[in-house]
């Protein structure tokens, strides 16, 4: 179960930028954070951040609101036990209550605001990197669908799923108090549990019915994975097969054969959720917009973006979405 909030109903939202930053996971803490801390949390404290590498856990004490929209080149779990708080996600906005949780992953558009006096919850964030060792990089989103474009990001878990994610946090900064051999590789293997149990709680509520399974590490997978990165960079279908040394035809073969969509459209559909975000969250000037996203000039992507939505660009960032269609809106 999860609830969609109206937006620019009921809360305040924060202010559009000029463009969207970027932030590594190391240039991150003074983003969120209100400097230093007594508190002995996680890294709320900064002196415990040369503890370990491409993975930090902290609690909403010190926590810097509004945060966002912004993007960060790394994957985000956030926790609520206590009190309520907005989060929004691409284009979708949640409400956090207790026990809901939120997942990002690298370059997903993102914002936390309008969070209560008595709010109290526990966060992540951690690097492809860092889960390595377990999991392949291009496996993260196909074994966890919460983490994929196509997912939902957002869940609500049951008392009993609450607690034992809770107890998980809890043992994560235990281990990283304790000093003790093979303290990493613990890290790793609670936030690999944590994950799991996530899905586990994700596939009973039934969130990822409807969507496309392939096994890890396929072709499609593959494929997936690197559009989500590149996108931006490479927008033809060719530029994808030569990453993944195949030709073209086949790549479409076996991605329409899989998904029953074209691998061109995978393509249009991150360009489109990318726009969308952009024109929601941003002020840049539409023109300027249009070659950041690789169009040739502004009338070919105001031509795509009506053949995909029903609005012109200008229409839908004023909020016009009543004529909104449906290719590429996630509702």
């Amino acid at each position: 179960m999860y609830l969609l909030v109206p937006l620019n109903q009921f809360f305040l939202l924060p202010m559009a930028k000029q463009t969207i930053p970027q932030y590594q996971l190391d240039t991150f803490r003074y983003v969120h954070r209100k400097g230093h801390v007594e508190d002995s949390f996680g890294f709320n404290n900064e002196k415990h951040l040369t503890l370990t590498t491409g993975f930090e856990l902290y609690s909403t004490v010190g926590l810097l609101t509004p945060i966002g929209p912004l993007k960060s080149q790394f994957y985000r779990i956030g926790f609520t036990l206590q009190g309520e708080v907005t989060v929004d996600i691409g284009l979708d906005s949640y409400r956090h209550r207790p026990y809901t949780v939120n997942f990002t992953r690298p370059g997903q558009i993102f914002s936390v605001y309008d969070d209560g006096k008595d709010l109290f919850g526990l966060y992540l964030h951690f690097t492809e990197a860092f889960l390595e060792e377990l999991l392949p990089p291009v496996m993260i989103e196909q074994l966890f669908p919460f983490f994929s474009p196509e997912g939902i990001p957002f869940l609500e878990f049951s008392q009993t799923e609450g607690d034992q994610v809770e107890a998980l946090f809890f043992s994560m900064d235990q281990e990283l108090k304790a000093h003790a051999p093979e303290r990493e590789r613990m890290l790793k293997l609670y936030l690999y549990q944590l994950l799991i149990l996530s899905k586990r709680s994700y596939l009973r509520q039934q969130l990822g019915e409807g969507m496309p399974q392939q096994p890890p590490g396929s072709l499609v997978t593959r494929y997936k994975k690197l559009v989500t990165l590149h996108f931006l960079r490479h927008q033809s279908v060719e530029a994808y097969a030569d990453l993944l040394a195949v030709t073209a035809n086949h790549l479409n073969r076996i991605v329409k054969s899989a998904t029953g969509r074209t691998a061109s459209q995978y393509i249009d559909e991150m360009i489109l959720l990318e726009a969308k975000a952009q024109l929601k969250h941003a002020t840049t000037p539409i023109g300027q917009l249009a070659a950041d996203l690789g169009f040739a000039d502004q009338s070919y992507f105001g031509k795509f973006f009506k053949q995909h939505t029903g609005l012109t660009p200008l229409a839908f960032r004023n909020g016009d979405v009543s004529r909104q269609g449906t290719s590429g809106n996630k509702a």
